[in-house]
């Protein structure tokens, strides 16, 4: 999880701008002329989410996240959590051997932070 300051620039005299870092951009595969969808939260914020990452109805969309032994349990959970809420309804986590505490842990948070979520099968 990161955050940034963007300043907001004034363009054609009468639109509000701010730049999207590259990075995250390129990262999620956004280009020149692609959709967002901007929804405004209750509390101000607003969240920006690429149109091609929103779940068509009907269609299921499946994310994989691979857990090394060594990756922090709490960005497993928000990559889990930023999954589900753009709409992913199959989201598969992968464990390395071993990090059954990690498992439990991010089993745990995820039932108390989200909403019809649940574990389907483990093995």
């Amino acid at each position: 999880m990161w955050s940034e300051i963007r300043r907001i620039q004034l363009t054609g005299g009468a639109t509000l701008t701010v730049s999207l870092p590259k990075n995250w951009a390129r990262d999620i595969g956004l280009r020149q002329g692609d959709l967002v969808v901007l929804t405004l939260q209750p509390d101000g914020s607003i969240i920006i989410t690429p149109k091609k990452l929103i779940r068509e109805e009907g269609k299921e969309r499946e994310a994989i996240i691979k857990v090394e032994q060594n990756l922090d349990a709490e960005a497993v959970v928000r990559e889990v959590i930023a999954y589900y809420l753009v709409g992913y309804n199959v989201i598969k986590v992968i464990f390395s051997k071993g990090g059954e505490e990690q498992r439990e842990f991010i089993k745990s948070v995820i039932r108390q932070k989200t909403i019809g979520l649940e574990v389907m099968e483990e093995s």
